[in-house]
């Protein structure tokens, strides 16, 4: 109520100012109509009140002249008394626009903005993942909420579906993973009057859209389609926070279960521009219990974000601006960096929600052409930003889309930057027109032409790192190769070919690394296609740790068609494999000769092999 009448208030004071100024009179009736005004439009709209506010300014602006009017209209007025309330409210809508220019524009203020925000500028691994790759997106917001449609459906208390709307996503991290959360929000006044509160909220995680939970022991009170002082908004306003800007509240679930809303209370930094959060409200959607924090380190470490991913954008891009001066800012675009669209939640690999977006030069859009990436703090705002040449999010989209493109109404949806074998890729899952995942599909952050699909994330990473290398093969020049290889030998023990959509991939295992499958493409066709069980094989690969590993290099040691020098083939007759072989043939080749003869053979050969190597042994100690 508190809110209400301060603006009741204040209308009240303008409308009786502003009767003296026209009428040369002062009038109660004037106050009380802008009281009853003022009450009704902040009630409605809920109007902050604060002076570095723009809707304030112009809220006062507009009651300003509402008053002119009617006590012009209502009450005698002199001329003398009109003229100089025009001339009055004609200086005040004037000099506002100069103090706004003054202290926000971008001409005088470059600095300010440029400063707002410094993000960290470094370089980077790209073997070292930006985000926890155990917990890659593989549901989107779209696919979680018909999963969440389906489980409202299935509910046992009936009627459920009719009186519910599913409310926002929410990426939450929740003991450890990463998980879809929604509330559950009335779908009609009428609803609300009859129910006051909605069942609860459904989570569903974002790695597999059958582990959910559809939480009904946590009923939501305060919500953003709740009505009259349960909506979040009018919650906080109620409350006495009238002079700032609210951003969209930010739904969380504690530990417990609980459900809760955090609202920024967002401030301009440069004159009216620039909003930054400057406190945050903790509502809890239960009780509508509420507590305000003042700080970012003060909120409690369950909530995994307090600064809302726009207004991390929007900073980064004042500083990617500004930092080049207000003329390559507004003019010519000289090394001016900016976000790519829209910036994603993920979780990095300790575990913590973070934003993540691309970036690209201005001046470079068209070419969908990345400068670089950023990663930020969503506790802290902190920003900490790559540089680095390649794609950008969107192109990567559109490339892995029309990798589909025989699939009609097949989409990638919004790619997650991985990290495969040393080399940066982005990552996407790939559904149909009805939001329904039907494949997976990974190209390079640096190049558009590699890439891979498949109808499983493994099949795609391998059809992905076959891409990387056929790049690397007929490149004219040594591609460079930032991934430790590791040489591998042994005995083939298994070998089969296998065909698929007219490629040909040769599966082995070898004695000396049991449990794993090794994958060799056609590409090494010239060794592989002579090569059975038994041979001796000489193996590059840069990731055992998958069940099936793929091959960079394969070679078969008992044949010599590769175009080698000599000393390579040197090398390959002494290598210990190759030993090992040459002693099996040999084991085979006496078993073959011993298995024809009789016993009585057999006996004499032996004792021939014994007198030979008494008399060797003889003169071996007279020598």
């Amino acid at each position: 109520m508190f809110s209400y009448g301060l603006w009741a208030a204040a209308t009240a004071a303008i409308f009786m100012i502003n009767g003296v100024l026209v009428t040369g009179r002062f009038s109660v009736g004037m106050g009380i109509l802008g009281a009853i005004l003022g009450w009704v439009v902040s009630y409605v709209f809920m109007l902050p009140l604060d002076p570095w506010l723009v809707e304030s300014i112009f809220a006062i602006l507009i009651f300003w002249a509402i008053s002119f009017f009617a006590s012009a209209l209502f009450a005698r007025s002199e001329a003398e008394t009109l003229g100089l309330a025009i001339i009055a409210y004609a200086v005040v809508f004037f000099g506002f626009l100069i103090v706004a220019f003054v202290s926000t524009h971008g001409m005088i203020n470059a600095e300010k903005y440029a400063n707002l925000v410094k993000p960290v500028v470094a370089s980077r691994d790209a073997a070292m993942p930006l985000t926890d790759q155990t917990q890659v997106r593989l549901v989107t917001s779209a696919m979680a909420r018909k999963r969440a449609a389906e489980l409202i459906s299935s509910s046992d208390e009936q009627g459920v579906g009719s009186r519910v709307t599913i409310g926002d996503m929410w990426g939450n991290e929740i003991n450890g993973k990463f998980f879809w959360v929604a509330p559950l929000e009335h779908s009609s006044f009428f609803r609300y009057m009859n129910f006051g509160t909605t069942p609860g909220y459904i989570m569903v995680s974002q790695a597999n859209e059958l582990d959910t939970k559809f939480v009904q022991n946590h009923p939501i009170k305060i919500g953003e389609g709740a009505f009259f002082n349960d909506s979040v908004g009018r919650r906080v306003y109620s409350a006495g926070y009238i002079n700032y800007r609210y951003d969209e509240p930010i739904f969380q679930i504690d530990p417990e279960g609980v459900p809760y809303w955090i609202v920024p209370l967002m401030y301009p930094t440069v004159g009216f521009s620039a909003y930054q959060p400057v406190k945050w409200v903790v509502i809890n959607a239960t009780t509508g219990d509420l507590k305000e924090y003042s700080k970012p380190e003060d909120v409690p470490a369950w909530i995994d974000r307090v600064y809302p991913q726009e207004k991390v954008a929007e900073r980064f891009d004042d500083w990617g601006c500004y930092s080049q001066g207000w003329w390559a800012c507004a003019i010519s675009g000289n090394n001016v960096i900016q976000s790519t669209k829209g910036i994603s939640v993920t979780i990095d690999p300790n575990g913590k929600i973070v934003y993540y977006s691309g970036t690209q030069f201005q001046n470079a859009k068209s070419e969908g052409a990345s400068s670089g990436v950023y990663i930020a703090d969503a506790r802290t705002g902190d920003i900490t930003f790559y540089q680095r040449a390649g794609i950008t999010e969107e192109t990567a989209r559109e490339v892995l889309t029309q990798a589909y493109s025989n699939y009609r109404g097949y989409e990638a949806a919004e790619p997650i930057l991985i990290s495969i074998n040393g080399n940066e890729a982005y990552f996407s899952i790939v559904v149909d027109g009805s939001g329904v995942r039907k494949g997976f599909a990974i190209v390079a952050q640096d190049n558009r032409n590699i890439v891979g699909i498949g109808s499983s994330v493994q099949a795609a990473v391998t059809e992905y790192s076959r891409a990387l290398q056929r790049s690397s093969r007929d490149s004219a020049f040594e591609a460079k190769h930032d991934a430790e290889s590791e040489a591998i030998e042994g005995l083939v023990v298994t070998h089969m070919p296998y065909v698929q959509n007219g490629k040909t991939n040769f599966y082995v295992s070898i004695d000396t690394v049991p449990n794993k499958i090794f994958e060799i493409t056609e590409e090494k066709i010239g060794d592989i296609v002579v090569t059975k069980v038994g041979d001796p094989v000489r193996m590059e690969i840069e990731n055992i740790n998958p069940g099936v590993v793929f091959v960079t290099k394969f070679k078969n040691l008992r044949v010599n068609i590769a175009e080698e020098g000599v000393q390579s083939i040197v090398d390959n007759e002494n290598s210990e494999v190759m030993k090992r072989y040459k002693m099996d043939k040999e084991r085979q080749r006496l078993k073959g000769i011993t298995d024809g003869l009789t016993s009585e053979e057999l006996d004499r050969m032996i004792e021939v092999i014994f007198e030979e190597r008494s008399r060797w042994k003889t003169g071996g100690q007279q020598n």
